[in-house]
């Protein structure tokens, strides 16, 4: 059996419990517990189970303790798969929507979010599908408003009537209402 590994003493238990209270990750507060039962002379299975982990990942976080103290508890998070557009990527895209198509050169009168998958594709060469573009436009500080895309614009400040921006018409001016019907029937 291989020895144990030992662990940094220069903080106490009580140090690590007062730390460890003050924590607003309870996994990471549960780590640093662990590390005080081993200060204070628990085995390293009843530390793993004070820690609610196995003995082997205890030990890891006892090689993390050891380098980085018990800030090297915290759990990191994944950075995630990285975007397919390059920052300068995207600034090229930006540039090119801002500046509209060129009908003959790219074929459109005005950029649709199939003809943006189509450009990135050629100039990029990345596959995008047309939400995730959309996305990205979204990102880059551009909107749709229907017929074109606008820097910051929301589609209801751009001047386009919607259904919804006109007013109610009254019901006796549809035909077929039943004001038109009596008038038609000289009641």
């Amino acid at each position: 059996m291989p020895a144990p590994i030992d662990v940094r003493t220069d903080y106490t238990p009580d140090q690590l419990r007062t730390y460890a209270d003050d924590l607003t990750d309870r996994a990471h507060a549960r780590r640093v517990r662990a590390l005080a039962a081993i200060l204070e002379g628990h085995t390293r299975t009843d530390a793993a189970k004070i820690g609610g982990m196995e003995r082997q990942t205890l030990r890891d976080w006892v090689h993390r303790f050891n380098a980085e103290g018990p800030a090297g508890l915290k759990s990191l998070r994944s950075p995630g798969r990285p975007r397919k557009l390059s920052p300068a990527q995207q600034d090229e895209l930006a540039a090119l929507v801002a500046k509209g198509p060129n009908p003959l050169a790219d074929g459109v009168r005005r950029w649709r979010l199939a003809d943006l998958v189509r450009l990135i594709r050629a100039r990029f060469g990345v596959e995008h599908d047309e939400v995730s573009v959309g996305r990205i436009m979204n990102r880059l500080g551009y909107t749709y408003n229907g017929v074109e895309w606008r820097p910051g614009e929301s589609p209801s400040s751009s001047g386009i009537d919607t259904p919804s921006s006109e007013e109610p018409r009254e019901a006796s001016s549809y035909p077929g209402s039943p004001r038109d019907m009596s008038q038609i029937l000289n009641c």
